[in-house]
């Protein structure tokens, strides 16, 4: 108190002598803050104002302004000279040489960070009050010398390191001199990187070498652009032949031709009132085990047909083929067309939560034909590599019978009475319509016909089964249990069954149709053991579903160009190797656009042989398993129909050796290797794809594609790698097919298929007791109130005779059922 009443300074203590920074926090702590860039504090905090009474630092500032100034007059000049602007000038020392915009750059930063303004350099600042109580006073010269000299070191400290910061930053800047070395201090980026090469190679031309520019130039007009090709679909015409010759086509039974002009699914039996609505025979399905399949006259491929390649030669066409092994390569030209379209589910309730909007991953994968070449014809054999025997073929040709033949005439196919079937019947031709566009004869069979319905009459036959058992085929006996309940849900409904059609079926089915000149398909629904109901789908829904409307024109034009397509790939592989048969594989990238890999491979007889029955080990398994035949009685057989093997050696070979050896093999082939793209143009514009939004509306669609030879490393390479695509594809360890099967419904089928075969247990009791009810029986429901009370049966009318004559038939199936 003595000394401030006398107006002494108070006394230097040790931090004031040795650490003065400590004396004001707020005033020093700015200037530290700036100099140290390891952690810098909230840059909301304005930046305080030196201390008034530092002359000593505002001195300082003021001379280190004023060599700043001289500097930026310096580059100005410098700049002037263009020879002399990347000298280096000094300030306070030697720093790197900068710009104009450099200069006011720091002349700012400076003037911000201590609050000197340019025009009042003079003009002394107040600093901001002190924090303690005995620093309230103002101190003039007659304070401490100390704390006077601890500011202006501390702030000399701060422009020096503010020096410092500005030559490093600087100094990182490129120079403007072209010969002038650089540094980049950046990471390297791919995404530039790649920017900067193909801009290099497109437009920068070398700037020592003036005669390499015009060699560039040279070399892209020498290189030739593949040619494009023009396809104009509305001039390609699917035309019927032979159609005198043609033999006459079944008609549905049991009056389900009410089904084809029926929208939707038709059910069965009728869940609430269990009222059946057609016969109630076809509920149960006849088991495998129980059908004669020699019955059946065997299914004849393209290459063994003699009458296909007798059309093919009568009618000067050189490829031939049928619907199951053509289907499979056109519908990758549909990816290729359509630009991987996704698909449509509007026919789906709003309700119904589609998973995925994609074909599935068997219709994407590869695909793979043989082309067998024998007199001037190559007839298209499907690819059997890893073809296997399976219940749903097998039920297939059993069910088509059940819906075409009466109940009488179909009951003969039963092993026990097949021997009443005549040889006439047994050996009796399928009905086909043969069809001809560009060079290909195309044969379809034909399942059913009905007058009534447009164009040809003629309609597909399908048999699908629910989704329980197709997740596992070979261990369908698991999923023997689920059933159809309704017709809207995300399971056991009819709803599920369609989406999985269009995901899986329905492209294959389309191409059929279209193939054949039908106007739709039939669908039952099963589950191996009874029917749930039918559904009729025509080529319009189908095409709704695949190509957005349904106006038949795109997809007529789609396979027309798909067929016009395969006929030019093909053209070329036999024009390489002309008069031998070839493997084909093809495949659709999901590139965008989308390309269409195609390879050719020649191949011998016992090559395609070998290839083709690679599976007939399984097969013969499986029919010994599902058909009970003797193994001396199935050898005997397949030896008879299948042609001599030549090396015995091969069979005794294991799997394994024998794909690393036909890989060997094949690497030495030469291949042919192409890329397929295209542009589709509708009125003269280039779109992605066609569409239509009206059903009659024309189109003006043109195609124009390219195909481009793939060198013969880079194709065996790919090729490579496109059959391990289809093997994972089309093949599938039992142990992943049952894993995924209990992953549905989170692990909740099992439970949900066998509360299915209670549920079934359950109606077969109560309708034994109740009797059945029939939809075009009227007294129904008197005779089941007359079985209630037990009345006696002394006046039965003829249709109750008919109804206890089929409960009888019921009992004796319920007493056969399919053999696990």
């Amino acid at each position: 108190m003595l000394r401030l009443r006398r107006g002494i300074a108070p006394a230097a203590t040790f931090a004031h002598i040795c650490r003065p920074h400590l004396r004001c926090l707020r005033q020093c702590s700015p200037l530290r803050l700036f100099a140290t860039e390891t952690s810098p504090d909230d840059t909301s905090i304005p930046t305080p104002k030196p201390v008034p009474d530092s002359e000593d630092a505002l001195n300082l500032m003021k001379a280190a302004s004023e060599k700043i100034e001289k500097g930026a007059k310096a580059a100005e000049r410098r700049k002037e000279d263009k020879k002399r602007r990347a000298a280096r000038f000094e300030v306070k020392g030697s720093t790197e040489g900068t710009t104009e915009t450099d200069i006011s750059d720091a002349l700012a930063v400076a003037k911000r960070v201590y609050g000197i303004d340019k025009s009042k350099k003079k003009k002394k600042k107040k600093g901001p009050k002190p924090s303690s109580p005995n620093e309230q006073q103002t101190t003039g010269k007659a304070d401490s010398s100390e704390a006077s000299s601890g500011v202006v070191g501390q702030q000399a400290g701060a422009w020096a390191s503010l020096q410092e910061k500005l030559q490093q930053e600087l100094g990182a800047e490129p120079s403007k001199d072209p010969a002038a070395p650089q540094e980049d201090h950046t990471s390297p980026s791919p995404d530039l990187d790649q920017h900067i090469i193909a801009s290099s190679h497109e437009t920068e031309p070398s700037v020592a070498a003036p005669p390499s520019k015009k060699k560039t130039k040279a070399a892209k007009t020498q290189k030739a652009l593949p040619p494009v090709y023009t396809i104009m679909p509305h001039h390609l015409k699917l035309k019927a032949v032979e159609e005198e010759s043609r033999r006459s086509v079944p008609t549905l039974a049991h009056q389900l031709d009410k089904v084809l002009f029926n929208g939707g699914p038709y059910q069965l039996q009728d869940q609430r009132t269990r009222v059946y609505n057609f016969d109630p025979y076809l509920a149960s399905i006849m088991p495998v085990d129980e059908f004669d399949f020699d019955a059946l006259k065997e299914y004849v491929t393209s290459s063994k047909d003699s009458r296909l390649t007798d059309l093919c030669a009568k009618y000067k066409k050189k490829y031939c083929g049928s619907t199951s092994s053509m289907t499979a390569m056109l519908s990758q030209f549909h990816f290729l067309l359509s630009a991987w379209r996704p698909l449509s589910f509007r026919h789906l309730s709003r309700s119904f939560k589609v998973e995925y909007d994609t074909f599935t991953a068997l219709t994407r994968g590869p695909a793979a034909a043989f082309a067998r070449y024998k007199d001037g014809v190559y007839a298209i054999d499907a690819d059997k590599e890893f073809d296997t025997a399976n219940v749903l073929s097998m039920l297939g040709k059993s069910m088509e019978k059940l819906l075409t033949l009466k109940k009488t005439h179909f009951e003969k196919y039963r092993r026990s009475r097949s021997h009443e079937l005549s040889e006439e019947e047994k050996n009796a031709d399928e009905a086909f319509h043969f069809s001809t566009l560009g060079d290909f004869m195309m044969r379809s069979q034909l399942d059913a016909y009905d007058p009534r319905l447009p164009g040809t009459g003629m309609f597909d036959l399908k048999t699908r089964a629910v989704v329980s058992i197709r997740m596992d085929v070979g261990g369908y006996q698991k999923g023997v249990g689920y059933e159809i309940r309704s017709r809207f849900g995300t399971w056991e409904s009819f709803e599920r069954e369609y989406y999985d059609m269009i995901r899986a079926a329905f492209l294959k089915y389309s191409l059929q149709v279209r193939m054949g000149r039908m106007d739709g398909i039939f669908v039952a629904f099963h589950n191996t053991q009874r029917i749930f109901g039918f559904q009729y789908i025509s080529l319009e829904e189908m095409d709704e579903a695949l190509h957005g409307t349904a106006n038949r024109r795109v997809g007529n034009e789609e396979f027309k160009v798909s067929v016009k397509l395969l006929n030019n790939l093909l053209d070329r592989a036999t024009k390489r190797f002309p008069e031998k048969s070839l493997r084909l594989h093809i495949e659709t990238r999901p590139t965008n656009p989308p390309l269409t890999y195609f390879f050719a491979e020649p191949v011998s007889d016992e090559e395609m042989q070998e290839t083709q029955e690679k599976g007939s080990e399984a097969v013969a398994m499986f029919k010994n398993n599902m058909l009970r035949i003797s193994q001396d009685e199935e050898k005997g057989r397949m030896s008879d129909e299948a042609e001599p093997q030549t090396k015995e050696d091969t069979q005794k070979l294991s799997s394994t050796e024998r794909q690393k050896s036909w890989d060997e093999m094949m690497a030495k082939k030469e291949i042919l290797g192409m890329y397929v793209t295209v542009r589709n143009m509708v009125d003269g514009e280039v779109v992605e794809r066609i569409s239509c939004s009206e059903p009659e509306e024309p189109t003006n669609w043109k195609v124009e594609y390219t195909v481009v030879e793939l060198p013969s490393e880079r194709a065996h390479k790919i090729l490579r790698e496109l059959k391990k695509r289809r093997k994972k594809a089309l093949v599938s360890a039992p142990e992943d097919r049952e894993r995924e099967w209990h992953k549905m419904w989170g692990g909740t089928l099992p439970q949900r298929t066998e509360a299915g075969r209670k549920y079934r247990d359950s109606v077969m009791q109560r309708e034994e007791q109740t009797g059945v009810k029939l939809a075009w029986e009227t007294d129904a429901r008197i005779k089941t109130n007359k079985n209630k009370n037990k009345e006696p049966h002394s006046r039965k009318k003829g249709s109750e005779k008919k109804v206890r004559s089929k409960k009888k038939t019921k009992k004796e199936e319920k007493t056969s059922p399919i053999k696990e």
